[in-house]
């Protein structure tokens, strides 16, 4: 992540602007990154785990 944010800063300085990514637009980066370099069966693995995640994350709060 932090290299990801390292090129950012260097194409922004010579660029002459400054602009940083937020978190989320570095944390997809980082995400495409390490799915770039998986095998299929392990992307897939990733996918289903980011699958469950999310719909326990929209589930609401058993009372």
């Amino acid at each position: 992540m932090q290299e990801v944010r390292r090129e950012q800063v260097e194409q922004a300085e010579c660029s002459g602007r400054v602009s940083y990514l937020s978190r989320a637009q570095l944390r997809a980066r980082l995400e495409a990154a390490k799915t770039a370099s998986l095998s299929e069966k392990a992307r897939q693995k990733l996918e289903k785990r980011k699958a469950a995640r999310e719909k326990k994350r929209r589930l609401p709060p058993k009372s």
